[in-house]
């Protein structure tokens, strides 16, 4: 079974570098991919039907503090008094 590895490992297996491809036995794979550190590859129709890029819509993430203010007071900044004159 084709898997690609979310981080490096070694193993039975032998040594298996972060997103790089291997081939491994299905039940080391299958173990592989129930604990988290790898992902099955799609071989044959099904990776010919997938995109190499999530769509839009599949993305997470985005701006960060988009709705945060920038300071703690109301204004949003300090009040002219408690500012610097230099």
């Amino acid at each position: 079974m084709q898997i690609k590895p979310l981080r490096s490992m070694v193993g039975s297996y032998g040594k298996i570098r972060k997103g790089i491809e291997a081939t491994v036995d299905d039940h080391i794979a299958q173990q592989l991919v129930r604990r988290g550190v790898a992902v099955p590859v799609q071989t044959g129709e099904g990776a010919k039907q997938a995109s190499a890029r999530p769509s839009k819509d599949a993305r997470h993430g985005g701006r960060t503090g988009g709705g945060k203010q920038s300071s703690s007071l109301p204004g949003g900044q300090a009040s002219k008094a408690s500012r610097s004159t230099r």
